[in-house]
């Protein structure tokens, strides 16, 4: 530093005398290159070299006072921390060594299966099968038959009637939405099928293949009822946020032919055949409440408790009197 002290009093006193100008600095005060003499001269006397060896002087005393900053702010661990050996990884250990026999099992083979049972059986009419007859509607419509009340003439099987679970049991999951939607067909002034079961959530796709259009609304009590207007050969959706405690009618202009929509929040329902059978598979184990249901009589008081055993299916009867029905 001494001697850039030195250089640089030379080269600012040679420019000087060429200038006519004379120093009267001592020799030894240049000895530091930072000496109070020499800056006052460089900033009186302000040369284009001058001024190029402060700029540099001040980018060297900047770059040393970063350095020494980052030096002081280095926690001294890492200053002084000697240079060590990193062990070699030891060798893995085979799969489930050191477990406990209780982890070991804990594998997705022995989660435990949900148990599940089976319900089947029949509604019989009791009485004199009743004979249906034609409805003739004033609207235009084709004649039908009478679907509210359909009886085996062989067997006394109820037809149409609902069997499905009260509550969801707790602790139950239930099982994801069908991936496709519910279809009803408007045909010959009637729809097809006459009662169906409908997921909360699942879309309901009403196709209208009568040659009139047809306006539909569903009597629904929780949802918010809205109509639709289908002309011949087109279809309209549909889809029920909540559960209805009952079945209701899926109605056009004529009330005298509706549908029966059975909306609930679970999949455990069956409607009974031609022949008043049932199933209802994949019930949870347990004793349980089912609702039945007809359009004639409504929800049938008390509700049928049945057991539902694992692996097993309970087959029930169940006696529909002639007399409720109210002909």
């Amino acid at each position: 530093m001494r001697d850039l002290g030195e250089a640089i009093d030379k080269i600012c006193a040679r420019r000087e005398e060429r200038r006519g100008r004379v120093t009267d600095l001592p020799p030894r005060v240049l000895l530091s290159p930072v000496g109070p003499r020499w800056l006052e001269r460089c900033l009186v006397y302000p040369t284009a070299t001058s001024l190029s060896v402060l700029a540099v002087v001040g980018y060297l005393g900047i770059a040393l006072f970063v350095a020494m900053e980052g030096l002081r702010s280095t926690p001294p661990a890492l200053r002084a921390a000697p240079l060590t050996a990193i062990p070699r990884p030891a060798p893995a250990a085979p799969a489930g060594a050191g477990l406990a026999p209780a982890t070991l099992l804990a594998t997705s083979d022995s989660l435990p299966v949900p148990r599940r049972g089976t319900v089947t059986g029949t509604i019989k009419y009791s009485g004199q099968p009743p004979t249906r007859t034609m409805l003739v509607s004033d609207t235009g419509a084709h004649p039908v038959l009478d679907e509210s009340l359909i009886v085996d003439e062989r067997n006394g099987g109820l037809a149409n009637a609902v069997v499905y679970l009260e509550a969801i049991p707790p602790h139950t999951a239930v099982p994801p939405l069908p991936t496709t939607e519910v279809r009803i067909n408007r045909f010959g002034s009637r729809f097809i099928p006459h009662v169906i079961p409908v997921r909360t959530g699942q879309f309901v796709m009403v196709t209208n293949n009568d040659e009139r259009a047809v306006k539909v609304l569903p009597t629904t009590m929780v949802n918010v009822p809205v109509g639709q207007g289908i002309r011949p050969g087109a279809s309209a959706l549909m889809m029920f946020r909540a559960a209805e405690r009952d079945p209701v009618p899926l109605t056009t202009l004529d009330p005298a032919r509706p549908a029966y929509l059975v909306i609930l929040d679970h999949p455990w329902v069956a409607v009974t055949d031609s022949n008043g059978s049932f199933t209802i598979a994949d019930l949870p184990v347990g004793n349980h409440s089912f609702n039945v249901w007809h359009e004639k009589t409504g929800r049938w008081s008390p509700s049928l408790t049945v057991e539902i055993r694992d692996g097993e299916t309970t087959d029930v009867e169940i006696s529909a009197p002639g007399a409720s029905f109210g002909r």
